[in-house]
């Protein structure tokens, strides 16, 4: 999985026109940000239509309680917040539209070669990986996407989750573990 670090931080002349009520500033937050927010919010609901749907509602949740906003803390954290409230709460009144159900079959095992073969396994590897995602709990697929994905450190994860670092490498550690097992039930072994 190739990682994604994305800058999330908001300028504070920025932030300050947005809680005064600048609609174009607020807009402008808003393209600064979107492709983060979008990212992780498909890393919490692992569909395209609604990470998309979930982000902008976000925004427009954002943008209503902007006057909420502790200018003495980092934005991205709070809309994060925001965020993940609305992802979870739409994964649960949508009671998830699964394909796939459980996680089947695939012979996923990456090229060894450069060769015609190499993207069609590939493009398997990348199928066998969201379904595993996908079949993993909420938590899990959240925290494996924004350090293994995302590439936050340790210490972004804490303030954008809400949780101590310890606590972070803890389930990462653990959310890990049960990908890789997960991946190896389903025929792929890595050497």
């Amino acid at each position: 999985m190739p990682a994604m670090k994305v800058d999330i931080h908001v300028d504070s002349d920025l932030l300050q026109q947005c809680r005064n009520g600048n609609g174009k500033a607020f807009r402008e937050l808003v393209e600064l940000l979107k492709r983060p927010a979008y990212f992780h919010a498909l890393s919490l609901t692992g569909h395209s239509d609604d990470a998309l749907d979930v982000s902008q509602e976000a925004f427009a949740r954002a943008w209503q309680n902007i006057s909420r906003f502790d200018p003495s803390q980092p934005f991205y954290p709070w809309y994060y917040t925001i965020l993940r409230r609305i992802a979870l709460n739409h994964l649960r009144s949508h009671s998830r539209r699964r394909e796939d159900g459980d996680v089947g079959q695939i012979d996923a095992k990456p090229a060894e070669t450069d060769g015609p073969g190499q993207n069609c396994q590939s493009a398997q590897y990348s199928v066998l990986v969201h379904r595993v995602l996908q079949a993993m709990s909420v938590e899990d697929r959240e925290i494996l996407c924004l350090k293994d994905m995302h590439d936050h450190s340790y210490r972004e994860l804490a303030d954008i989750v809400g949780i101590p670092i310890g606590t972070v490498m803890s389930r990462l550690y653990a959310a890990r573990q049960r990908f890789r097992q997960l991946m190896k039930e389903n025929g792929y072994e890595h050497n």
